[in-house]
């Protein structure tokens, strides 16, 4: 029975029945990539992309190699049409709001970065950068909440314990310097009522922080 059995095996294995290994088409992209060579990897994922035009992992990955270039238009067209294929596809949300995120379309960036930790809660990246956006738009708590869930997630990373500090001390500036351009405001305006000449424009305080955050890729 045995002898028999892997006759058969062989004889299903020779026919190539699907015991050799599946060819990846999109490895050669992915190696150029791994070199650094993202004109090719474009011109290797717009092939396979031509060839499979409704694999959203074609068009996942044909955007990282546009936005390796700086091409964020092609990039976000590409990760668009990975979702329009599979809405349900975190890591191309991830990728969209990353990018969003890069041109500074904040509100567009927390929605397509609220969806990927939304698929998948743990997206630690997607919380940090979700965490950097929100941060942008000088929602402090909600920021430092998702900064929190990234080293939840991530312990060792000390990443995200710098941003968490930094948004931190973001919020504590605006904060104070807010409070002084109030003051300092209502100083002038007291003053200035007898005054002949008018007074100076007011400025804000500007903040002196170290360079944000970047995203994580």
């Amino acid at each position: 029975m045995k002898t028999r059995q892997g006759v058969m095996i062989a004889v299903l294995a020779a026919a190539g029945f699907g015991f050799a290994c599946k060819p990846n088409p999109l490895a050669e992209g992915q190696r150029f990539m791994q070199a650094g060579d993202y004109e090719k990897a474009v011109a290797s994922f717009s092939a396979v992309r031509d060839q499979q035009p409704n694999d959203p992992l074609v068009h996942n990955e044909l955007g990282l190699a546009y936005a390796k270039m700086e091409k964020d238009g092609e990039a976000i067209a590409s990760y668009q049409k990975a979702l329009a294929l599979q809405p349900d596809y975190p890591e191309a949300h991830f990728n969209l709001g990353t990018a969003y995120y890069r041109q500074m379309g904040l509100p567009e960036a927390e929605a397509e970065l609220r969806k990927a930790v939304e698929l998948r809660p743990d997206y630690v990246k997607a919380h940090n950068n979700l965490g950097l956006a929100l941060m942008n738009m000088g929602r402090f708590p909600e920021a430092e909440e998702s900064f929190r869930k990234a080293m939840e997630l991530d312990p060792q990373n000390e990443v995200y314990q710098e941003n968490l500090e930094y948004c931190q001390g973001l919020a504590r500036s605006t904060e104070e310097n807010l409070k002084q351009y109030q003051e300092l405001k209502e100083e002038k305006e007291k003053a200035g009522k007898g005054e002949e000449k008018p007074a100076a424009p007011e400025k804000k305080p500007e903040l002196k922080e170290k360079p944000a955050p970047a995203p994580a890729e």
